[in-house]
């Protein structure tokens, strides 16, 4: 499933769909004091490493390209400017704390808006070729199947599988229980390669 959501990636945005992170957390708090003490060096490699992950999930929520892209951008910037407030916690990695920032931007951002506004089914149509040939195409599918989950378990499910966070950090993140958590991920993830697979992929598309 990481590999799947690996797809929301954006090359446009100069990220690439490059399975799971293995960042070092020690590479990161290190980084961390670095650019608390105004290194600019730190501060664009923590965007470089942390950015694909933060990106994915807000293209997971978001109608568009370029919401998710504005909104990647609003998150490193409120991070950047209170970073001399973050202290390190033990159990939460510093990813966990990028992830509440952009939460908080995106339920800014819906307030506008008013509501999620889901994908029109027509974009999978329009983009649509033969689902083994194009990646971008199975991305538009997910796409598209995300938009069908409830708010809530979208949220959960990106967190989990397009932010690679744990099932106790998207629970701290989501105020919910590990183990309902783990609950909805499992169903969730069964629906969505249900869905995938009716709308015509093979287990080897979405394993590959």
């Amino acid at each position: 499933m990481y590999s799947l959501f690996a797809l929301l990636a954006s090359p446009a945005a100069g990220f690439s769909a490059a399975g799971r992170s293995s960042t070092d957390e020690a590479q990161i708090q290190a980084l961390v004091e670095q650019a608390q003490q105004g290194d600019g060096n730190a501060q664009s490699e923590l965007y470089r490493l942390l950015a694909p992950s933060i990106f994915r999930v807000l293209r997971g929520l978001t109608k568009s390209e370029a919401d998710a892209e504005e909104l990647l951008q609003d998150t490193f910037v409120r991070a950047f400017n209170r970073l001399e407030s973050y202290t390190p916690r033990s159990d939460v990695r510093f990813v966990s704390w990028l992830m509440t920032i952009a939460r908080n931007a995106f339920f800014n951002h819906r307030r506008k808006l008013g509501r999620l506004r889901p994908l029109a089914p027509e974009l999978l149509e329009s983009e649509r070729v033969e689902p083994s040939d194009s990646s971008l195409d199975l991305r538009s599918a997910l796409l598209l199947v995300l938009a069908e989950l409830p708010e809530r378990d979208r949220w959960i499910v990106t967190l989990r599988y397009g932010g690679e966070l744990t099932a106790d950090e998207v629970a701290d993140e989501c105020g919910v229980t590990a183990s309902n958590i783990r609950k909805v991920t499992q169903r969730q993830r069964a629906y969505l390669k249900s869905r995938l697979e009716s709308l015509g992929f093979s287990e080897e598309d979405l394993t590959g």
